[in-house]
């Protein structure tokens, strides 16, 4: 190590950022094209351990897809119209699918078999909702009404009768004790999922309610609206916190931050906001869509949004600086949904091309880097930096969290944390600890520091 510990800081790695971890021109990674839907598909959810996706299209399927291998496991085709929304229960053993033939449907998710058809509703579902308990469905219709469904017994436990137009959306409060549902006749109720009651209507918007939601701890709920606004509505009083003013556009979906400081929405003016929940003032607004964005979606440590649009792309945003880190194409037809996987690392994504698309985001998490002024003072626990020599070096076998160079690959507990380009490999690459020394072009030197006291 003397010889690369002589070198003072030359040159700063240019395929690192020194603010958001790493730079635009790494390429997309496509991990799979799930193909097999005849028509347009509106919505996508990853089943909770990850390994299963489902699909809804508007040919009467659904589709269940092993994330890993890309295979299709079920086609579910007993519904007679377009499927709108699917949804898996919390502990991922039954999947509900909602319907223009006016039905809901449950699904076992191992066998592919229908538990039980749902019917009631008058007119065609618009959303489904399991329960944070997994013992209730709720469903949403066009024809003013909401349900509320035993998943046991597949009997309606309630009709919430009070909307005067059709319901577009429907979400239960984190605890489970109270449902939202959205209209187009501009208001947002919420119901006592016990009783079956009308705890509050929430009055103020002008035009129709598309989308709400509520905040991790279920003391707030967010309302997206076709005027332009989204507001912020106090869960336990009814009052309205904040009207969110600034989209040129209607407002499509609203969506939480993990941690409920920051509230993203997406607008058919082709952009992006994020709120500060607290404030309700903008922090960041998202540019770079060339037509409506449909849907945005939080990847679950917070880091990355990702949003879909009208003009055939996804793109993925640093949440904390509102860079936008890549733009994913391929669809040919715009994308209404976007879905990431309970960990972080797929991003699934829905088109009116018929197909659904599964992408590989590891690579573009943002990386806790920062640079060190120079490579002389390096201190680590032990003492002992540790020298890339290959696959078959002792030195390549590290305790749990130790950072090693693992061919082209910066890695840690197995974990690929950040790709070496060739032209970067052309010298010697070291560890220490948590700090990764470059010796590269003919006697450049730089050190990148990991930090993860983050970690918790």
């Amino acid at each position: 190590m003397s010889d690369i510990r002589k070198y003072q800081w030359r040159h700063k790695v240019p395929f690192i950022s020194t603010v958001s971890g790493v730079k635009h021109h790494w390429e997309t990674e496509l991990r799979q094209i799930l193909q097999g839907h005849k028509d347009y598909v509106p919505s996508v959810a990853f089943s909770p351990d990850g390994r299963i996706l489902a699909s809804a299209s508007n040919d009467t399927t659904i589709r269940l897809w092993d994330v890993k291998t890309g295979k299709c496991w079920h086609a579910l085709d007993r519904h007679k119209a377009f499927v709108i929304s699917v949804a898996f229960s919390p502990d991922g053993r039954m999947l509900a699918s909602a319907s223009g033939d006016k039905t809901i449907r449950l699904w076992d998710v191992e066998t592919g078999k229908c538990w039980y058809e749902l019917d009631g509703h008058k007119a065609f579902v618009t959303s489904v909702a399991f329960s944070p308990d997994g013992r209730m469905l709720a469903s949403a219709s066009s024809n003013t009404t909401i349900r509320l469904w035993d998943v046991k017994t597949g009997k309606c436990w309630h009709e919430l009768d009070g909307h005067k137009a059709p319901v577009t959306s429907v979400a239960f409060s984190p605890d489970g004790r109270m449902l939202a549902s959205a209209s187009n006749d501009t208001t947002i109720r919420l119901w006592d999922v016990e009783t079956g009651k009308c705890w509050h209507a929430l009055d103020g918007h002008k035009d129709f309610v598309t989308s709400v939601a509520f905040s991790p701890d279920g003391r707030i709920l967010a309302s997206a609206s076709g005027d332009k606004t989204i507001r912020l509505w106090d869960v336990e009083t009814g009052k309205c916190w904040h009207a969110l003013d600034g989209h040129k556009a209607f407002v499509i979906s609203v969506a939480f931050s993990p941690d409920g400081r920051m509230l993203a929405s997406a607008s058919g003016d082709t952009t992006i906001r994020l709120w500060d929940v607290e404030t309700g003032e903008c922090w960041q607004t998202l540019q770079g869509h060339k037509a409506f964005v449909t849907s945005v979606a939080f990847s679950p440590d917070g880091r990355i949004l990702a949003s879909a649009s009208g003009d055939k792309t996804i793109r993925l945003w640093d949440v904390e600086t509102g860079e936008c880190w890549q733009t994913l194409k391929g669809h040919k037809d715009y994308v209404p949904s976007v879905a990431f996987s309970p960990d972080g690392k797929v991003l699934a994504s829905g088109s009116r091309d018929t197909t659904v698309r599964l992408w590989d985001v590891g690579r573009y998490r943002k990386l806790p880097v920062g640079y060190s002024d120079h490579s002389a003072g390096l201190v680590t626990p032990n003492g002992r930096g540790q020298e890339a020599r290959g696959d078959d070096s002792e030195a390549q076998k590290p305790a749990d969290g130790t950072v090693l160079v693992d061919g082209e690959w910066v890695t840690r507990n197995r974990e690929k944390l950040l790709w070496i380009p060739d032209d970067y490999r052309t010298g010697s690459i070291s560890v220490r600890g948590d700090t990764l020394l470059l010796n590269y072009d003919g006697g450049k030197t730089a050190t990148v520091d990991f930090d993860f006291s983050a970690e918790g």
